[in-house]
């Protein structure tokens, strides 16, 4: 997740992402990214990588670089795949309802909205004011 133009990660993104980790959850990524390549976005801001270098993350699914983009689903079914999974054991956490919310729920994986200002009131979808909130709900105490 991320904050404004130029791309600067999420506060707590950092800390979700190492608490999701440690709580036994593997991550991939999914970008439509409009900022330039993601994976060197995410290793500038150190966030992720998929070498190991701080948090490890499956695969980035970069838009720019795989030429689909969400919200068609073969960009989910990218990251699925690098995680040796199926789509219906995968949450896709992102802050569209189109491109993050009905691609994911097309790809077949269950869809959590990042909306931190709360406008959004369907109630077809789970919500997260931030990415940290949505990890310190899900791990455990």
């Amino acid at each position: 997740m991320y904050v404004g133009t130029p791309w600067v990660a999420a506060p707590g993104a950092a800390h979700a992402l190492v608490g999701l980790v440690d709580a036994g959850y593997r991550l991939a990524v999914v970008s439509n990214s409009a900022h330039g390549e993601m994976e060197e976005l995410l290793v500038a801001a150190e966030l992720c990588s998929t070498s190991g270098v701080f948090v490890p993350v499956a695969t980035v699914a970069d838009s720019q670089v795989v030429g689909i983009r969400k919200p068609d689903p073969r960009i989910f079914h990218m990251a699925v795949r690098a995680l040796s999974t199926k789509p219906s054991l995968c949450i896709h956490v992102g802050d569209s309802v189109v491109d993050d919310v009905m691609g994911a729920r097309a790809a077949g994986l269950t869809p959590v909205h990042i909306d931190p200002l709360g406008w959004c009131r369907s109630e077809d979808h789970a919500h997260a004011s931030s990415l940290l909130d949505f990890a310190t709900e899900l791990i455990p105490a």
